[in-house]
């Protein structure tokens, strides 16, 4: 609503703006409501039929982006019906009974002197509209021309501005996840936590809160949080974004390079349970295919070591850990056999010496506490110590882990990733102070550098990929969006001619899009995409209601000339008002100001860009098209 909200008034503007001028030139205000209604009734119709068309392809959109925008897409197609169903019934009933009590209190009003300035400025506005548009029809060539190069130019402009997926908000958490050497000790990852939250406390003035944990989870926690000893994870709360002076992305990057001083530490900004759930949640995502896995850590080995040299990576690293040390014990089953034991009666003997069993519990208060049996933790510490783990026979002898089995020293991969039931080795990307497409972009330049072997595959993934499905199927929304408007519009001016007359308002509004980006630094997202494919809809609105006007009063035996500088007099006013009702509407959110703010900008500002330069033009270009 907040988005659609100039939008709702647009087509109450242009009937009361028409019945209003019916009425100055003498008619009853009733007949006035009448007329001025049916005058523009079709048009408005037009249209909203035609804001309404756009945004039906963006419903199946695919993806995250499609996930976005759904709710948004019915709010405003639902607001919009209604609005133009209150325009043609409603807002009429109203003028022919209030508009006459307007004009017997126009003395008292308060406001009387600053509507006459606007009248005084609005009339020296068409004056001066009335010469350059005198001018453009003398020399069309010139008009048509610089139109066509202004457009060219903004497409390289566009094509040249960075691109993003969704724009980071700045909701002021923080998730870290920290990894050691595997095998490392709960004591040493201990150390290791209490002095990253110092540096936490230390260099984070606007810090409200920090939890951290490490060692492996228990319950249904063990799948959202670390999983070994050598694994931690810190949380931090910010203060709200009003109350510090720093970004938490600002934050965040003092410290990363304070963490890069800590040995054998390795800290990464991102949430562990959400990698769990999604399957990672790099910016880029360099995903390796392929049977064998030395030769997949190798070719990663390769690309992060490359990857590394490209400006804008902040951290990267491999889903490939270093394999976690553990101690096999490789039973003899003929010796186990002899001495009258069992495989399960050994591995419940070893559970029970190593992890431990609970034999009962303590009760104090209503509460319970589990009575752990174990050995000794001196006990338990080293290879021997496994060996020489007594079993008992069943001749009630007690015999050393080592006489029916071999304790080995040996590595294991800590887990091998499938996708699609293929092996996959990645290479996880995080950038910063650049945007993702760019980055990308030079991602795949190092990947062309690299010799893949024949049996192995290399993708990109993570927000990359998505960012790339987002735009493909949003592209296609665009064209589909004109393809619907222009049948919307042939249907309703009954000619295929006048819709492409009309229809050259879109890419003049991409002159505006792209000075709009430039101007405000924003780079081109989904959620510029999502307003670009709105400005569709939005943009030939003003076309709609001027090339209406012209054909009537054509219609009624003018000629062409007269007509078009009669129609552009007329509906100059109505065409500036509704444009700055839905350019003014959207400034609040093209300002960004909140923690949410900034998702929503990159559209507002795209689509205020695009109006205010198509609004200017139209007045100008589509009465030059229609001449010729």
């Amino acid at each position: 609503l907040a988005l659609s909200v100039g939008m709702l008034v647009d087509n109450s503007i242009v009937v009361v703006e028409s019945i209003f001028r019916h009425h100055q030139d003498g008619e009853v205000i009733r007949d006035a409501s009448f007329t001025g209604t049916t005058e523009v009734g079709m048009a408005i119709t037009a249209s909203t039929l035609t804001t309404l068309a756009v945004f039906v392809p963006v419903l199946f959109v695919p993806g995250i982006a499609g996930e976005l925008f759904n709710d948004m897409v019915v709010t405003i197609v639902i607001s919009l019906a209604v609005s133009l169903l209150v325009a043609v019934t409603l807002v009429p009933l109203l003028t022919s009974r209030f508009l006459k009590f307007e004009q017997q209190l126009h003395h008292k009003n308060i406001f009387t002197n600053f509507s006459n300035r606007v009248g005084i400025w609005l009339d020296q506005l068409h004056e001066k509209y009335a010469l350059v548009l005198n001018w453009a029809l003398n020399h069309r060539k010139s008009v048509i021309w610089s139109s066509l190069v202004a457009f060219i130019l903004s497409l390289i402009v566009v094509y040249m501005q960075g691109g993003e997926f969704i724009p980071e908000n700045d909701m002021g958490f923080l998730s870290i996840t920290v990894d050691r050497t595997p095998g490392t000790s709960l004591d040493e990852m201990e150390k290791s936590m209490h002095e990253l939250n110092q540096v936490v406390l230390d260099k984070v003035p606007e810090l409200e809160l920090v939890t951290s944990n490490f060692g492996q989870g228990e319950g249904i926690m063990a799948f959202f949080s670390t999983r070994a000893s050598s694994e931690g994870d810190i949380s931090l709360k910010l203060k709200n974004l009003s109350e510090r002076d720093r970004s938490v992305f600002e934050i965040r990057d003092q410290l990363r390079e304070e963490f890069k001083k800590f040995p054998d530490v390795d800290a990464n900004f991102a949430d562990r349970g959400e990698q769990a759930i999604m399957g990672g949640g790099a910016d880029i995502m360099v995903e390796i295919f392929g049977h064998d896995l030395q030769i997949g850590e190798a070719l990663a080995g390769q690309i992060l070591e490359k990857v590394k040299k490209i400006e804008g990576v902040a951290d990267v690293e491999t889903s490939f850990k270093e394999a976690t040390p553990e101690l096999r014990i490789e039973l003899d089953r003929d010796r186990i056999s002899d001495l009258g034991l069992s495989t399960a009666q050994i591995g419940q003997a070893v559970s029970n010496s190593v992890l431990g069993t609970v034999a009962t519990q303590f009760r104090e208060a209503g509460e319970e506490y589990d009575i752990r049996v174990q050995l000794a933790e001196e006990s338990r510490k080293s290879k021997e110590d496994v060996e020489n783990i007594l079993l008992t026979t069943p001749l009630r002898k007690q015999i050393p882990l080592r006489a029916v089995a071999n304790v080995l020293y040996t590595k294991a991969p800590k887990e091998i990733i499938r996708e699609d039931q293929e092996r996959m080795v990645s290479v996880n990307i995080n950038i910063s102070g650049r945007d993702l497409r760019g980055v990308t972009r030079d991602v795949r330049k190092v990947l062309r550098e690299v010799s893949i072997p024949n049996d192995f595959r290399v993708d990109i993934g993570g927000t990359a990929e998505e960012q790339q499905k987002s735009f493909m199927y949003l592209v296609w929304s665009f064209l589909v969006a004109i393809l619907l408007t222009y049948m919307v519009m042939a249907s309703q001016f009954e000619s295929f001619l006048d819709p492409f007359i009309i229809m050259f308002t879109i890419p003049l509004s991409f002159i505006g899009v792209a000075l709009a980006l430039v101007i405000t630094g924003t780079d081109l997202s989904v959620m510029a995409l999502i307003g670009i494919v709105m400005l569709v809809g939005i943009v030939v609105n003003n076309g709609i209601v001027l090339v209406d006007y012209i054909n009537q009063l054509r219609a009624r035996g003018k000629d062409m000339i007269s007509a078009i500088k009669e129609g552009g007099q007329v509906r100059m006013r109505p065409v500036l008002m509704t444009a700055l009702t839905t350019i003014l509407g959207m400034l609040p959110l093209a300002i960004g100001a909140g923690e949410s703010g900034q998702s929503w900008a990159p559209m507002a500002r795209a689509v205020m860009g695009g109006l205010t330069v198509a609004t200017v033009l139209t007045l100008i270009v589509v009465p030059v098209i229609y001449v010729i």
